[in-house]
């Protein structure tokens, strides 16, 4: 289980970058269709291999060739894209942690007005 969530971490960062790359004018030239590739390998419903592998295939390959493109990314088109990723990462975490310990604020309603003691008619 431990594995699954790193990975999941790894593949999470990793798409983070590559949202940052694809939208900086200076991105390689190979970068938007080999996305668009991946991307269409991930949502096409005919799988390459056997249907019962399919998910598996996806959930091995798909974060494989992410990586893999993360990795031919420019040297400083990455780290920059790490540093955006990090800096919504810790965005993430201090809007969740603040959420969770910032109790409510009380309230203090004023107290109801006071109406002048009625006298019986009578």
């Amino acid at each position: 289980m431990k594995r699954l969530a790193l990975l999941w971490r790894i593949v999470k960062g990793d798409a983070r970058v590559l949202w940052f790359a694809l939208r900086q004018p200076g991105r390689p030239v190979w970068l938007l269709p080999a996305t668009a590739l991946l991307a269409l390998y991930a949502l096409d419903p005919f799988n390459i291999a056997l249907p019962v592998a399919g998910v598996i295939d996806d959930g091995i390959i798909v974060p494989l060739v992410l990586h893999l493109l993360v990795r031919c990314l420019p040297m400083e088109m990455r780290r920059a894209g790490l540093r955006a990723a990090d800096a919504l990462r810790r965005a993430a975490r201090a809007l969740k942690c603040g959420a969770q310990t910032q109790k409510p604020a009380r309230r203090t309603a004023a107290p109801p007005p006071r109406s002048s003691p009625r006298r019986r008619a009578g």
